[in-house]
């Protein structure tokens, strides 16, 4: 406390209101009038006192006590007070003018007058200036929270840091100081204040929370240091890395991706570039939900390394998750842009799948669905389901043509389906187009799966007569019969060697005793003839345009239908199955299937049923016009077997079988006997199904007739028949040939 004694004249003590004494004390100093007594440090204070109050007092003075600068004017009571109870009254009128002025400045602060407060506010810190204590300090707080709220951030933390030097721990002071610290992205000086505060928190919620707010800023502080350090070396994968675990540990998601991706930048080699995107991604996905971002750097993982794992599998699952199937469609057609470019065949069809469902089920864009499921069939031809889908598609677009060629693949594919022929039978029905629709209903009694309806429609056209073609079959007929792959090479090459090749086998069973030729008794004339089996032989000759073969009637004859012996003119048996109990239509199937065989080039397979046989002809030929041949066409047999074609070949002949060899053995890969003979065979089969009519009936002969093949069983040729039958092909080859059903 600071005290001093002063004779003052008494006029300049009347009237004295309350807050007047400094500058009431300032005047009689600068006036010259008053006397001054300093009053030592405390200890000498009560002898200070007593020598004062010994002193003389020139009359019209008074004296003064000035007690922490305010007057105590004497009084009645003066003489009799003691000397602490007059300093306990010093300061208890001193304490009460200060908190009056206190008070006032907090009403006009409280009021929004920031002026006046702040003038307030100063009037009182002159008389507490002197004072170390924590009214002091809130004077000064309250003076800086007035300066903050008007915008001069230097001199609120002056005013702040007097108060903090004051009373370092002043709550108030603390908190305007951590404030204006955050503010200026000071979170060190921030973390600093608020520690201080943590000691007076008043429960443990507060304190925990104040913890909090702490680590808060202690980590702000921690990222702005690592922040200048990243910013002197931007690849440094350490400082990075301790950025990145700073924002984690701080929640700042999107940063912390921001430096994650940084990060894998920072990496050269592609493979680990392309991991640590993913991890960024994955970062991204499960804390910012930022499905486009996350989306971009799986992306960019896969750019940087197309196998990376997982990375489109995830990206797939977040746009599932969000429902953008439009992304999620995008994003499937940039993953088959860079499948392709590896080749990844195999990788390419889930998704092609998954494109193809998607376009067609949620965004209702069908030519986008039936591009994918295009591409599907194109990499998986035996996709039967996806063909069967594109069919649908392409049908609901208008393109019925290329919706029934689906079909027809698909039958092709999987000649068993019935939900095919079903299909067919529908779009055929709706186009009016009655042959197909025969044919596909046809099918379908053939699998044992029609409708009433569709039984119906085969009903109502089914032959129950020969077929009356109005043309026989010519070349580009047989052209079109041949499957796929079938080898008119070698079918040119037998031909020009098979009259030859007869005569030789004809001759070796002659000298062998094997060679049995039916008596002229059983042979029937066609022109005559009344059985209904030697008449059907004759149409199907004409029909196929084979030669008509001598047809002999043998009704003990049990072997089969009818077969084929070796002789110079085709000749053919009629058994009893072909005699008696087989319909007309039976017959055109058994027959036309036959004499198949007659054809140029075939004929030759009559004679060499095995292809042992058959591949010993054809080195044997080989022989004759290239000396150098294989190994296996210098075995002995295969000699003598080419010297004797060769001495039944004329030149022109022989010139013209050099060239037909030539143009094979050009070809690069082996020769395939056995797919030569199987495709025969279904050429066989498809020629007598357009001279039968009903592929319910081919199909059911099949089962219990035909040639022996080698690897071609009587339901592979079922098969295939069933699919020929609902073909474009097909159906062209009726209309040409004038059998095909009118409505």
């Amino acid at each position: 406390m600071r005290a001093a004694l002063l004779l003052a004249p008494a006029s300049e003590l009347s009237p004295l209101a309350p807050g007047d004494e400094p500058s009431l004390v300032r005047r009689l100093l600068a006036s010259g009038e008053a006397r001054v007594h300093a009053v030592p440090p405390r200890q000498r204070l009560d002898h200070a006192l007593s020598d004062a109050v010994a002193l003389e007092v020139p009359e019209g003075q008074v004296l003064v006590a000035l007690v922490a600068g305010h007057v105590l004017v004497p009084d009645a009571e003066w003489a009799s007070l003691g000397l602490d109870p007059l300093f306990e009254l010093a300061e208890r009128r001193a304490d009460a003018r200060v908190e009056q002025a206190i008070a006032a400045a907090s009403l006009r602060l409280d009021r929004g007058a920031l002026g006046e407060a702040r003038d307030a506010y100063r009037a009182a810190g002159e008389r507490v200036g002197h004072e170390q204590s924590p009214r002091h300090a809130e004077v000064l707080v309250c003076l800086g929270e007035i300066e903050r709220a008007s915008g001069r951030v230097a001199e609120a933390t002056a005013l702040i840091d007097r108060a903090l030097s004051l009373f370092p721990r002043h709550r108030g002071a603390l908190a305007s100081r951590a404030a204006l610290a955050l503010a200026a992205g000071e979170h060190a000086i921030a973390a600093a204040m608020l520690h201080r505060l943590l000691e007076d928190a008043r429960t443990p919620e507060e304190r925990i929370e104040t913890l909090g707010t702490i680590a808060s800023y202690s980590l702000e502080a921690a990222r702005d240091s690592i922040a200048r350090a990243v910013a002197l070396r931007p690849h440094d994968r350490e400082l990075l890395e301790r950025l990145g675990a700073v924002h984690r540990a701080a929640g700042r998601w999107d940063a912390a991706v921001s430096v994650a991706v940084a990060v894998a930048e920072a990496i050269g080699d592609r493979a680990d570039r392309a991991r640590a995107l993913v991890r960024a991604a994955e970062l991204c996905a499960s804390t910012t939900r930022n499905t486009p971002r996350a989306v971009a750097l799986y992306e960019a993982a896969i750019e940087d390394d197309p196998t990376a794992e997982g990375a489109f599998a995830a990206i797939e699952a977040a746009l599932v998750e969000t429902g953008d199937h439009a992304a999620l469609a995008a994003a499937y057609e940039r993953q088959l842009d860079r499948l392709a470019e590896r080749g990844a065949a195999g990788e390419r069809l889930p998704l092609l799948r998954r494109l193809a469902a998607l376009c067609r089920d949620r965004l209702s864009d069908t030519p986008r669905a039936i591009r994918a499921l295009d591409a599907v069939v194109v990499a998986d031809p035996a996709d039967v389901p996806a063909r069967l889908e594109l069919a649908r598609l392409l049908e609901g677009a208008g393109q019925r043509a290329l919706a029934t060629r689906c079909l027809e693949i698909a039958a092709e594919v999987e000649p068993g389906r019935v939900e095919t022929y079903r299909r067919l039978h529908e779009l055929f029905s709706r186009e009016r187009d009655h042959d197909r629709d025969y044919a596909a209903c046809s099918a379908l009694v053939a699998l044992g799966e029609a409708d009433l309806d569709e039984q119906l429609v085969y009903t109502q056209f089914a032959p129950e007569t020969p077929l009356r073609p109005t043309r026989a079959f010519d070349e580009d007929t047989w052209e079109a019969l041949a499957p796929e792959g079938f080898d008119t090479d070698l079918a040119r090459v037998l031909g020009l060697v098979e009259p030859a090749a007869v005569d030789i086998a004809i001759e070796a069973r002659r000298k062998g005793g094997t060679l049995v030729v039916p008596g002229a008794r059983t042979r029937h004339d066609p022109g005559s003839s009344t059985v209904g089996a030697v008449k059907s032989v004759a149409w199907a000759a004409r029909l196929l345009g084979v030669p008509e073969p001598a047809i002999h009637a043998v009704p003990e004859e049990t072997r089969g239908a009818l077969f084929g012996v070796p002789s110079v003119e085709p000749t053919v048996v009629l058994g009893k199955l072909a005699l008696s109990g087989r319909s007309v239509v039976e017959l055109s199937f058994l027959v036309a299937h036959h004499l198949t065989y007659l054809r140029p080039g075939l004929r030759v397979l009559s004679f060499h049923p095995e292809l042992s046989d058959l591949q010993a002809l054809l080195l044997a030929t080989v022989g004759l016009v290239q000396a150098a041949g294989p190994p296996q066409s210098r075995a002995p047999a295969v000699i003598v077997l080419r010297d004797a074609l060769g001495a039944r070949l004329d030149a022109q002949r022989r010139a013209a079988l050099g060239e037909a060899v030539g143009a094979l053995l050009a070809r690069r890969g082996d020769l395939d006997l056995g797919s030569f003979v199987r495709a025969v065979e279904t050429i066989a089969c498809r020629a007598a199904l357009l001279a039968a009519g009903d592929v319910t009936v081919a199909a059911n002969l099949l089962a219990i007739a035909g040639r022996p093949v080698p690897r071609l069983s009587a339901a592979e040729r079922a098969r295939d028949l069933l699919a020929f039958s609902v073909s474009q092909k097909h159906s062209a080859l009726r209309h040409l040939l004038g059998t095909a059903v009118a409505p």
